[in-house]
Parts: structure tokens; C-alpha cells; sequence
């Protein structure tokens, strides 16, 4: 009856969407093998989600971190979205929400403009 409402609640998000992504990540972890047969459904909600969360960086974090955790308790129903997961990993794993991508790049601009002096 949890997982039911859970997954309600992704196919119809609310303003608690991340708090339910985190029930997910929770319930995948302790109760990963009686939740592989949900997968199909929640998976490609999930991967929209690490997607679709803009600035959103906590619940990009939690999407991918449910990703995780089913391909590490659910391992063989995970086979059919390795590549959509590996696809994620790959497109945000050299995104640094801390890092100031933008004042390098000036910093390098001042530094070129003063050699030419």
C-alpha cells in the first residue's frame, strides 16, 4: 500500500515530489527485492526527473541516488535501463553545483590582457 501511493504520487507530482523520491530511495534499499517487479514504473519517472530538475540540484541528487540504489539491490531488473542510467551518470557527473564555471573564464581574460601589455 505504500509503494502504491508512492508511485501515485510520481505519476502525479506534488509539491513533496523530492520527499517522495527519498521514500523510494528508502523503501528500494530495504526492501529491493519485493520492489524490482515496480521498476517499469518508477525508473523512467525517476530518470525524467534527474533530467527535468533544472536548478534544482537536491532532487536531481535524490533521483539519481534511487537510481543507485535499484541497480544495487534490484540488479538484474535494472539491465533494461543501464544505458538510460549510464546516460545520466555520465551528463552530470562533471557538473560541480559549487563551482563558479563562469569566473575562470574571466579570471584567464584579465590574465591574457595582462601579458599583452
Amino acid at each position: 500500500e505504500l509503494i502504491k501511493h508512492v508511485m501515485d504520487n510520481l505519476v502525479n507530482p506534488t509539491k513533496f515530489l523530492q520527499s517522495y523520491i527519498t521514500c523510494i530511495n528508502v523503501i528500494s534499499r530495504h526492501a529491493g527485492h519485493r520492489f524490482g517487479n515496480k521498476l517499469k514504473i518508477i525508473v523512467p519517472k525517476v530518470a525524467e526527473f534527474a533530467h527535468s530538475a533544472g536548478e534544482n540540484d537536491d532532487l536531481r541528487e535524490s533521483a539519481i541516488q534511487v537510481l543507485e540504489s535499484c541497480v544495487l539491490w534490484c540488479p538484474g531488473e535494472m539491465q533494461e535501463f543501464t544505458a538510460q542510467i549510464v546516460d545520466i551518470s555520465l551528463n552530470y557527473i562533471t557538473y560541480d553545483p559549487n563551482y563558479n564555471y563562469d569566473s575562470e573564464d574571466e579570471e584567464d581574460d584579465e590574465y591574457l590582457d595582462d601579458d599583452d601589455d
